[in-house]
């Protein structure tokens, strides 16, 4: 028995250099993948410095051709004139990043996009007209440059801080008080013990959801999560600066919820925007994006209170 373990035994020299192996090329795989997030993360960058500083050539640089803008596919002369365009209106137009998140061949920038009119839009004169939203960037590379771009904004808010519409709400109480309540719905279903069927209920089949940590899901995804246990469910989910604005059968609430852990690992702060949609008279969610806000302390009262 003792000559088995030894470790002049070949059996044991054999399996401790396949161990060997395996170590080797998994802190290689690790090491290479960390190489490839810091290359994206520098290459996001790159964009948004080219951006900033309205650098038409450096941008040119970071884009392939063609390039594919949302779903639309255009050569990089064509995505690199609507920019100039938005720095024309904008001329003072900044993205300042908070998160940085790498995935493959993904990387998503969520930060603040703030700028100040000049001149027309749509037939309205928006110089002087501030504006301050926030925006998730989806970036997809290929070989070391952009080749796919999805922005994630609240273009109705943006339009409204500059007055480049006019928008004239259609709600009535009855409406504000449901959304208002199917709102709540949503979130009694992500706490203990979940309730998937709930998900099914108010979800959209098209729904699309931007969440806190930048990751994307759809209805099937969030039920099956739901259903295999998966979520990390919440003991409380605490919700107040509700806001609903209707238009016709569209509808946008916003609000901030605080996520408590049931488990003490920490509370994540969160402004909410919810986008519903009315069919046959019955209102279902089709657009959810979270933006995570910082610490605790950004949040006031309890459930209880509100």
């Amino acid at each position: 028995m003792n000559e088995l373990i030894t470790s002049s035994n070949p059996v044991v020299i054999f399996l401790t250099f396949l161990l060997g192996l395996v170590f080797i090329a998994s802190s290689c795989q690790q090491a290479d993948r960390e190489a490839a997030a810091a290359q994206h993360e520098e290459l996001a960058t790159s964009y948004v410095e080219a951006l900033n500083t309205q650098d038409r050539e450096a941008l040119e640089d970071v884009i392939t051709d063609p390039f594919t803008y949302g779903e639309q596919e255009m050569t990089r002369e064509a995505f690199l004139d609507h920019v100039e365009g938005g720095w024309e209106i904008f001329p003072d137009m900044q993205f300042d990043p908070t998160h940085v998140l790498t995935a493959e061949d993904y990387v998503t920038v969520c930060g603040v996009l703030t700028g100040t009119g000049e001149g027309e839009y749509h037939g309205h004169d928006i110089s002087g007209q501030e504006f301050e939203v926030t925006e998730i960037i989806l970036l997809g590379v290929q070989e070391g440059q952009i080749a796919r771009m999805h922005v994630e904004r609240d273009d109705l808010d943006l339009w409204e801080q500059i007055a480049a519409v006019e928008i004239s709400p259609v709600s009535s109480n009855q409406d504000d008080e449901t959304l208002q309540r199917l709102e709540r719905e949503v979130f009694d279903a992500f706490e203990l013990p979940g309730d998937a069927g709930a998900i099914d209920r108010l979800y959209s089949e098209d729904l699309l959801a931007i969440n806190a940590d930048a990751s994307y899901s759809d209805k099937q995804e969030a039920v099956e999560i739901v259903e295999a246990g998966r979520f990390p469910f919440m003991e409380e989910i605490v919700n107040d600066e509700t806001r609903v604005r209707q238009f016709g059968d569209t509808a946008v609430v916003t609000g901030r919820s605080k996520w408590v852990d049931p488990e003490d690992e920490g509370t994540a702060v969160v402004r909410h925007t919810m986008i519903w949609e009315k069919e046959d008279g019955r209102w279902q969610m089709a657009g959810w994006q979270g933006t995570p806000l910082p610490g605790e302390g950004a949040y006031g009262p309890e459930r209880g209170e509100i």
